[in-house]
């Protein structure tokens, strides 16, 4: 079994993460979030751009490029250990291999687009060494022409509905969390492996996939993100430049997207109920991954503590209007405070706050 703690960026999923590492049947991999499969050029837009985009050779040639990018960038970069590193390119390589219909020493529009592409080098470079490398081609004889397999050339890969692609790609991401360690006689806990709003898209990648969808009060994301993040000058992933943009941002994440859909893999967790109803919020969440009271050995997770993550609103001043605009704008996503006692006493947290995922 695999589980996914996840959440929408700053809504607490950590808390999920403190609390199922307390079990022995829980293998925990938090060195890095694991989001090999959502993040963009991921396995989810491989599989868009090879088994139902299919446009000519382009789309294949460019998505697999882009992937391999992602892979080393957000996955084998992020390994510290040499020798695992160097495994984990080869296992991305061999999935590449085993995908790839034909592959060639070409170029053409599909290389044209990967070389120009400003996510990954200067447009302009790009673009002016490419056509110098164009006119110095045609000025070749034609026999050398024919066989010339360097710049511009570069290889290409190509696939259109590659037979077992699904099956392939799970094998690979077992096979890469197998080298990091994971031991697949355990429940595998990863941090961020599905995305928060549409977890289901990357469930056929994993083996038996759970998701735990952690949300926040939209009052305390905002001022905890203004709060903390912005006054010390980190460039976060919330908008809060207006607390209207904020809301359309809260909103559009949230309203009509999948993880709301009826789905036996997806539990859905309240973070400030993991503190004020921590028994029954536990429970549901023990329960959902079948697990045992007797397998639990140590506790990681303190409600007493992270009680402080919460009502944050409520300690700064000059914001009155942005939390009665958040308010009136988001009721459904509030959490109803009023019911419980008023907390009297904070820790010193901002200072030592861990960024809640």
């Amino acid at each position: 079994m695999i589980i996914g703690a996840c959440g929408f960026t700053g809504s607490g999923s950590s808390a999920v993460m403190d609390y199922l590492k307390e079990y022995n049947s829980i293998y925990p991999f938090n060195d890095f979030e694991f989001i090999l499969s959502h993040s963009p050029d991921g396995l989810e837009d491989l599989d868009f751009q090879l088994n139902r985009h299919c446009s000519k050779y382009s789309s294949s040639v460019v998505a697999i490029e882009r992937f391999r990018r992602n892979v080393y960038n957000y996955t084998i970069n992020l390994i510290v250990d040499k020798s695992i590193r160097r495994k984990a390119a080869e296992l991305s390589e061999d999935f590449i291999r085993s995908i790839t219909q034909v592959k060639w020493k070409g170029f053409g529009s599909a290389h044209h687009q990967m070389r120009f592409d400003p996510f990954y080098k200067d447009i302009t470079f790009n673009k002016l060494s490419y056509k110098l490398a164009i006119r110095f081609l045609r000025l070749m004889p034609g026999s050398i022409r024919k066989n010339w397999s360097i710049y511009p050339a570069t290889t290409m890969e190509f696939s259109i509905c590659p037979k077992d692609f699904d099956e392939l790609a799970q094998e690979y991401v077992s096979s890469i969390l197998e080298l990091l360690g994971a031991d697949p006689s355990k429940k595998i806990l990863l941090d961020q492996p599905f995305s928060g709003n549409c977890p289901q898209n990357s469930f056929k990648f994993f083996k038996d996939p759970k998701a735990i969808i952690v949300d926040r009060d939209p009052r305390d994301m905002y001022i905890f993100v203004k709060e903390f993040y912005h006054r010390k000058g980190i460039v976060y992933q919330v908008p809060t430049d207006s607390v209207e943009h904020f809301v359309d941002y809260y909103l559009h994440m949230r309203d009509k997207q999948p993880y709301l859909d009826s789905d036996e893999r997806i539990l859905r967790i309240q973070f400030e109920d993991m503190v004020y109803n921590y028994e029954e919020s536990t429970r549901k969440i023990s329960d959902f991954c079948g697990l045992s009271s007797t397998d639990r050995y140590r506790t990681v997770f303190k409600p007493q503590k992270s009680i402080n993550n919460t009502q944050v609103f409520r300690r700064f001043k000059g914001y009155e209007k942005d939390i009665s605009f958040i308010e009136n704008k988001l009721p459904s996503y509030l959490f109803p405070f009023e019911k419980y006692p008023a907390i009297s006493h904070f820790e010193e947290m901002f200072d030592k706050v861990k960024t809640l995922s």
